[in-house]
Order: structure tokens, then C-alpha cells, then sequence
């Protein structure tokens, strides 16, 4: 089994407008392996919030 190259356990992003809160995520877990992910794969990143403030998650 390799080892992968981006790690994230229990990844929730939460959007909030005053009182409001929407779930973009909720409770991900995700593996990345070496070759795994396409040209312009970024995109996945900032959908998980890994570009954006620090949602609650663990990230490697």
C-alpha cells in the first residue's frame, strides 16, 4: 500500500451568513496517491477548503 502524498480526516467547511449556516462539507476523509489526481486538480483543493481560512479539519 503506498504511502499518499495528501492526507485529510474529517474535513467540514462551513459557510455562514449571520445566523445561518450551509454545509459545503461535512465530515470528508481523502487519500491521495502519487498520479492520482489530473492536471488542474487545485481546483479540488480549493473545493476542500485547503486554500481557504482553516476550516476544522487534519490536514497532511
Amino acid at each position: 500500500m503506498e504511502t499518499p502524498i495528501f492526507s485529510v480526516k474529517g474535513l467540514t467547511k462551513v459557510y455562514r451568513t449571520g445566523e445561518v449556516e450551509a454545509f459545503a462539507l461535512r465530515g470528508v476523509d481523502l487519500e491521495l496517491n502519487a498520479g492520482e489526481m489530473a492536471p488542474g486538480g487545485a481546483c479540488s483543493f480549493c473545493a476542500m477548503g485547503a486554500r481557504d481560512r482553516r476550516p476544522s479539519r487534519s490536514a497532511r
